[in-house]
């Protein structure tokens, strides 16, 4: 393991982040209304008025989606007991839960949801010590698949592959947190020639990044890449599960504003999320506000 693990605190449940509650607690947005909203902002956009004719080829809702790439953290400590504690969960304990293991059933659960499927392209990229393309697989990352209108199915399918079992230990991931070389992959991937980004969608598109992590970063710093990504119309959604380090959920914070415009001006805010439950509701939040912002 890296240095990061020291740094981690028994997780208690203290449910999202501040900002986060009081975000739920000023309204409640019904899902009919966020359908609402987004199919006027993408007709709205490149004006074309919502009650014109339809918009040309690669400007509307129908074929257009949203591209969303999970980038999930597989770093060792992601094989630690949910309840807290250096410990891994064994073969043996089989009502041991993970950070990993509920992380997966969390995903799993928003990629066949049809309200949160409909209109998205999903991707998926894990990431520890090193990563690699979306487009691409190895031994440490069995489960890259890139953003894709069959990505959705593709990550419930092979989501289990990421972490396996090994010598005893359920969830053995394995390495350390380095953002800032799996952003670099990232935006290697959305500027590249195997880009999800539709070229006709002339700035309709939602393109965005959902970065689930239970560490502080090490190595390169991600911000500079996080703030470059955001003013090229790619925002980065920050959800950290199981942090409890004030140091560390600072940083992450930083992190969450860069990723939102690109601007340091603290309208981007990361959520915070110390059960499934909880981490459920900040993904599934992050997505719903991702198609509304466009």
């Amino acid at each position: 393991f890296q240095a990061e693990d020291g740094i981690r605190d028994q997780p208690r449940s203290r449910g999202l982040g501040d900002v986060y509650k009081r975000q739920q607690r000023r309204r409640s947005v019904p899902l009919w209304t966020l359908g609402v909203m987004t199919v006027g902002a993408m007709l709205l956009c490149n004006g074309f008025p919502a009650m014109a004719k339809a918009p040309p080829p690669g400007s509307g809702q129908a074929d257009v989606p949203a591209n969303l790439l999970m980038m999930l953290d597989t770093s060792g400590s992601m094989g630690w007991k949910i309840s807290g504690g250096w410990g891994t969960c064994r073969t043996n304990q089989p009502n041991c839960k993970s950070r990993m293991s509920q992380s997966k059933k969390v995903i799993k659960a928003i990629v066949t949801d049809s309200d949160l499927t409909t209109g998205v392209n999903y991707g998926l990229m894990s990431w520890d010590s090193n990563a690699i393309s979306p487009k691409h697989r190895n031994s440490r990352h069995p489960a890259n698949i890139p953003v894709s209108k069959t990505g959705a199915a593709l990550i419930n399918r092979d989501l289990d592959r990421i972490c396996p079992t090994r010598g005893g230990r359920v969830n053995a991931c394995s390495g350390g947190t380095y953002l800032g070389a799996a952003m670099d992959v990232a935006s290697a991937y959305f500027s590249g020639s195997s880009t999800p980004i539709d070229p006709k969608a002339k700035g309709c598109q939602v393109n965005a990044l959902l970065v689930i992590t239970d560490g502080a970063y090490f190595g390169k710093d991600p911000l500079p890449m996080t703030r470059s990504l955001a003013k090229r119309g790619i925002k980065t959604w920050v959800i950290g599960f199981g942090l409890r380090n004030a140091s560390v959920k600072a940083k992450y914070t930083q992190l969450a504003d860069a990723g939102d415009d690109g601007v340091m001006n603290g309208t981007g805010k990361p959520m915070f999320a110390d059960n499934w439950k909880d981490l459920q509701t900040a993904l599934s939040t992050a997505i719903r506000l991702s198609l509304i912002h466009i």
